[in-house]
C-alpha cells in the first residue's frame, strides 16, 4: 500500500517500467515476507510438518495432483486457441480488463510477472495455508479454519476491487481444501502459480490482440 500509488501513478502516465518496477518491488517484499515467516516459524522450534512443508506422498496428495493437473492442462489448452486466434487475426474472445494495472502489457513484463508470479505463490501459501491455518485450528474446526483463512485472504486482496476480492474468497476456499485434502502446501502453491501466470499470460495476449 505504501508504493501503490506512485506505482499506479507512473502507470497512468504510460510508463511501463513503472510496471517492471513494481513487479521487481513485490517480489522482493514476498520473498522477505516469506523468510520472515519462516524464520518465525523455526524460531519457535516447530518443525516443516506442522507449516505443510511435507514431502509429497499418500492418496490425497495423488488425488489432488490429478486436479491441479486437469486445470493446467484446460488452461494451457485455452492459451493456445486463444494464440491461434490471435495468430490468424481473429477477435481472441478473451475476457480480460486491460484496466487491471496489475496485468503485464509486453513481453519483457510477462517474463517479470511470471517470476512474481511464483514468488507470490510460495510466500502466500506459506503465511495463509501454512501458518494461518495452524493458527486458526488452535480454536477452530479444520473446515471453519478453511472459510476463516479464505476470508482473511480475501480480504489482503480487497485492493484489487470487491468483484476480484469475491473471487479471491473462493480461490482461496480451493487452495484451502487442496491443502486440507493433500496435507502438504506444494500442490496448493503450484495451483496458485499455475493461475497467477495464466491471468499474467491472458492479459498479455490481450494487448497482443489489441494491437
Amino acid at each position: 500500500m505504501i508504493w501503490r500509488p506512485y506505482f499506479l501513478r507512473g502507470i497512468s502516465a504510460g510508463v511501463d517500467s513503472a510496471r517492471l518496477r513494481g513487479y521487481l518491488i513485490t517480489i522482493l517484499w514476498q520473498v522477505i515476507f516469506a523468510s520472515v515467516v519462516l524464520a518465525f516459524w523455526r524460531g519457535q522450534a516447530r518443525s516443516d510438518h506442522g507449516l505443510g512443508l511435507l514431502a509429497p506422498g499418500g492418496g490425497g496428495f495423488i488425488v489432488g495432483a490429478a486436479f491441479v493437473g486437469i486445470v493446467a492442462i484446460g488452461l494451457f489448452s485455452y492459451a493456445r486457441q486463444v494464440g491461434s486466434r490471435i495468430a490468424a487475426g481473429h477477435d481472441a474472445g478473451l475476457n480480460v480488463s486491460l484496466e487491471n494495472p496489475l496485468l503485464p502489457k509486453t513481453s519483457g513484463g510477462l517474463f517479470l510477472f511470471g517470476i512474481l508470479a511464483v514468488a507470490a505463490a510460495v510466500s502466500e501459501e506459506i503465511f495463509y495455508r501454512g501458518y494461518l491455518m495452524w493458527f486458526a485450528e488452535r480454536w477452530l474446526s479444520p473446515w471453519t479454519s478453511v472459510l476463516a483463512t479464505a476470508l482473511v485472504f480475501a480480504m489482503a486482496h480487497s485492493f484489487q476491487g470487491p468483484r476480484n476480492a469475491v473471487r479471491l474468497f473462493f480461490f482461496g476456499l480451493v487452495l484451502s481444501v487442496l491443502y486440507l485434502v493433500s496435507g502438504s502446501l506444494w500442490l496448493s502453491m503450484a495451483l496458485h502459480a499455475i493461475i497467477n501466470a495464466n491471468s499474467g499470460l491472458l492479459s498479455y495476449m490481450r494487448a497482443v490482440a489489441e494491437e
